[in-house]
């Protein structure tokens, strides 16, 4: 195993421990934060959808959702109109969970997901997400003028993804691929995602990261805004 292959098992182990560290923080976490954990969330308050036999459930994340344990990924997948037929094969197969990205990211692929999520509302969960596109280094210090402008970038690309999906309101949001944990801990992105919410376009609020994982994740439990967060 050489250098390279070393670092990249230091880092996987450092994620795991992160993620063993939220496991266990996470009722306090949640409560410190005002959301119900798994043990206060009522079985009626769960939301089910399109749940067949041939596939299994979990509650997802901090959301009451319960989503299938595959996911279908319909940011690469939909780049091409052809690929559109795959998704009535996944809802007969019981997926219930589609994760598409912005138009800046994944050309398309909203427009040609709008019409699937037309016909089955109520029996899909959608997240999407955007990059907050201003450019830093992750340990590079953030200014306020710079916050401000991550923000009014991504209301302006969760806007721009409502019109390409043709729909009010979306289930979830995410900042797509955060390499910097100041942007995590930003009021003024957490603001825009707050407005976002109350006038009734998002549901919940994500994060992916890809770099700087272990940082951007550490935050993320910090805050407590954070929903879900996703991994590369």
């Amino acid at each position: 195993m050489n250098k390279k292959d070393d670092r990249c098992s230091m880092e996987r182990g450092k994620f795991i421990k992160i993620l063993a560290a939220a496991a266990v923080s996470k009722t306090a976490l949640l409560a410190a934060a005002g959301f119900e954990t798994k043990a206060q969330t009522k079985p009626d308050k769960l939301i089910h959808r399109n749940e067949q036999p041939t596939m299994t459930y979990r509650k997802l994340g901090r959301t009451n959702f319960m989503s299938s344990r595959l996911v279908f990924g319909c940011g690469g997948s939909l780049l091409s109109s052809k690929n559109v037929r795959l998704l009535d094969r996944t809802l007969e197969a019981g997926i219930n969970h589609y994760d598409v990205g912005a138009e800046i990211a994944y050309k398309g692929s909203e427009r040609r997901l709008a019409p699937f999520l037309k016909a089955h509302r109520g029996k899909i969960w959608v997240a999407s997400k955007a990059r907050l596109s201003v450019r830093v280094k992750p340990e590079d210090s953030i200014t306020l003028e710079k916050a401000r402008t991550a923000a009014k970038n991504w209301t302006k690309q969760i806007n721009s993804s409502l019109i390409n999906l043709q729909a009010e309101y979306i289930d979830a949001y995410y900042l797509m691929d955060v390499s910097n944990p100041t942007f995590i801990r930003s009021e003024e992105i957490y603001k825009a995602f707050l407005d976002a919410k109350a006038a009734g376009k998002v549901g919940h609020f994500g994060l992916s990261a890809h770099t700087n994982t272990q940082k951007v994740l550490e935050a993320a439990i910090e805050t407590g805004w954070y929903d879900l967060a996703m991994e590369r």
